[in-house]
This record gives C-alpha cells, sequence and structure tokens, in this order.
C-alpha cells in the first residue's frame, strides 16, 4: 500500500512540475512572426551564422540596426503557439540565445498583455563572445514600463539600447536571436471567426 501511495505521489509530482516547467517558444526553425520597427534595417530568418556546440539550430532571427532608423528600432516576434507567462516575474524568466560578436546591451519588452497585463521591459548584456543566453527577468521597470503581471502574446527586441538609455546615434550591428524559453500560458488561438 505504501509502494502506491509513493507512487501515486510521483505521478502527481511530475505532472505538477511538467506543467510548471519553461519551454521553447519559438526555435526560428519554422516560420516565425518577426518583423522590424522604426527603421530597423532587416528583421529576417537566416541560416546560423555559427553552428556550434552552444547552438546547433540551422536557422536563427537576424536584426539589423542601422543608423537611418530611429534609437529605439526594434524587431516584434509575436507568439504563434503559447502566449508568455510572466505573473511572477523574477521566477518565470525569459532566456534567449543571442549571437555578436560585440558586446552591447539588449532592451527585451513584453507587450500584448492579456486580461489587463501591463507592459514590461527588462534588459541584458551581451558579451560578444559568440552565442550566449540572455536571462530578462520583467521586474526592472525599464523604459516607463511596470513589472509583468500576466500573459503576452509580443516580445520585442532593441539591440540599441544603452542600459538606461539609446544609442545614439545608433550603433549599426547585425545580431542573431533564437531559442526563446519561457514558461507557457495559455494556448493561442489560430482559428479566425470571421
Amino acid at each position: 500500500m505504501k509502494i502506491m501511495k509513493k507512487i501515486t505521489f510521483l505521478f502527481l509530482f511530475l505532472s505538477i512540475s511538467f506543467g510548471f516547467a519553461q519551454t521553447n517558444l519559438e526555435d526560428f526553425e519554422g516560420s516565425p512572426d518577426l518583423s522590424g520597427f522604426e527603421g530597423l534595417g532587416g528583421a529576417n530568418v537566416v541560416a546560423n551564422p555559427s553552428v556550434d556546440a552552444n547552438n546547433g539550430s540551422a536557422t536563427v532571427g537576424e536584426l539589423i540596426v542601422v543608423q537611418a532608423g530611429q534609437p529605439w528600432q526594434g524587431a516584434n516576434l509575436v507568439m504563434q503557439s503559447n502566449y508568455i507567462d510572466a505573473t511572477t516575474p523574477a521566477a518565470q524568466p525569459v532566456t534567449v540565445q543571442v549571437y555578436s560578436t560585440q558586446p552591447f546591451n539588449m532592451l527585451a519588452r513584453l507587450a500584448g498583455g492579456q486580461a489587463g497585463a501591463t507592459d514590461s521591459a527588462a534588459d541584458a548584456a551581451h558579451g560578444g563572445t559568440g552565442w550566449e543566453t540572455l536571462t530578462f527577468t520583467f521586474n526592472e521597470n525599464l523604459d516607463s514600463t511596470g513589472s509583468s503581471n500576466g500573459e503576452y502574446d509580443t516580445i520585442a527586441f532593441f539591440p540599441n539600447w544603452a542600459a538606461p538609455g539609446w544609442n545614439d546615434p545608433e550603433i549599426e550591428r547585425t545580431v542573431y536571436i533564437d531559442n526563446l524559453i519561457a514558461f507557457a500560458g495559455a494556448a493561442i488561438d489560430t482559428c479566425s471567426n470571421g
């Protein structure tokens, strides 16, 4: 009888653990909804510039910062399967693999909050060593935003961030993003109700 109780507890524990595990919400291997704004020189899906032990993906997102754009130029990545759940920001960070050969700071901003969730921005520093994993904890209240408090359908990336402002004039650079890991929120309804 004790063994049955232990097995039941184990299954319950594993079920709960899997329900709260982080998931790769975007790996850029399909057709992600990635679009530039405010004069970003390009937001594309391209071949991985450096397949190595840190990132073996075939394709990744490419963000091209140009001086002709606004200092706050960036790209929106709209989720296609599940919302990003950042209800408790310190316990639910978002990680993204980022490739650059130059050190820089990146701002990420959650938008499209469900049920009144407020926009939230966080930043992270890249060391310029190729593929690095950046962690964004959306309780920093940057760029006139508050702490995250819900589920979001969009994350924007700003590769011209100077922490705590914008590089002006813009620093021309190309960075690559891949493997957005976060807690999965509710499934996104992809059906059109016409």
